[in-house]
């Protein structure tokens, strides 16, 4: 990819691309008051939808073209990383509010919560980029999953308590 001004054009592409989704992802997370977590997850999943069906171009396709040269590239990581770290930290802040109005547990671990529903997010936007109905099927099933994980007194529940880790030594 040919040089661009402050980096290459792949960077320049992600940069913005993550800038225009991440506002309206903001938005959601942000909400007065905050829906439900399955509602929260289907209104995140409808901009990822938006996201694609754009008539310029998919900033979903372009943000799974990032991920490739994001894991290639110390200096896109960088620049990444922070809009990445600031959605998983609203996710987070969605939780501490679930949980002191009673949509999760009293002991939910926040932080859990904001891994456990970002983790499928992520996965619709890569499932939509490689195959729009596929994407589709992926983003009705995830809303279902996230709201009988959250239903009250449904059977199904994340790992919303923090667990130890059993860390293992690296092979060597």
């Amino acid at each position: 990819m040919p040089e661009a001004a402050g980096g290459t054009a792949d960077q320049a592409a992600v940069t913005a691309s993550l800038r225009q989704i991440a506002e309206p992802c903001a938005a959601v997370l942000r909400a007065e008051p905050l829906p439900s977590p399955p509602e929260t997850v289907r209104r995140l999943l409808d901009l990822v939808d938006g996201f694609s069906r754009r008539p310029d171009h998919s900033l979903v396709r372009v943000a799974v073209h990032g991920l490739s040269a994001v894991a290639s590239s110390p200096a896109l990581r960088a620049e990444t990383s922070p809009a990445y770290r600031a959605l998983r930290d609203l996710l987070r802040e969605a939780a501490v509010t679930w949980r002191r109005t009673g949509a999760l547990p009293p002991r939910a671990d926040a932080d859990a919560v904001a891994s456990t529903l970002l983790s499928p997010i992520l996965g619709c936007v890569t499932q939509q980029a490689l195959d729009p109905r596929a994407g589709e099927r992926a983003r009705a099933a995830t809303v279902r999953a996230v709201r009988a994980l959250y239903a009250p007194g449904g059977a199904a529940a994340p790992p919303l308590v923090p667990r130890p880790v059993r860390r293992t030594a690296p092979p060597g």
